[in-house]
């Protein structure tokens, strides 16, 4: 797994792809952009779900609804599997 400090990297590489600060996330609610990111930092960026609300300044089980609500849009929606794609692209070349 991840280091401490790799994982608050990567975390900051997700938000940096999303142009958003961490602390803006808590208040985006309905936004499947944010979705997207609480996503790919829980399932590709070695994060625990207590490091991401405390990042994003929302509660755990938000959290946590969050992350499993986008894992299903990204496995039957083509739309989101795009965006999904899109973000992992940008995480591995480093934008």
């Amino acid at each position: 797994m991840y280091s401490r400090g790799e994982r608050f990297r990567r975390a900051q590489r997700v938000a940096n792809v999303w142009a958003e600060p961490w602390a803006e996330f808590g208040c985006c609610r309905g936004d499947w952009g944010r979705d997207l990111v609480l996503y790919v930092a829980r399932m590709h960026g070695g994060m625990t779900l207590a490091e991401i609300a405390t990042h994003a300044g929302m509660k755990l089980d938000t959290v946590n609804k969050c992350v499993l609500r986008m894992q299903q849009r990204v496995k039957r929606e083509p739309r989101m599997k795009r965006h999904h794609a899109h973000v992992m692209t940008a995480l591995n070349t480093g934008r």
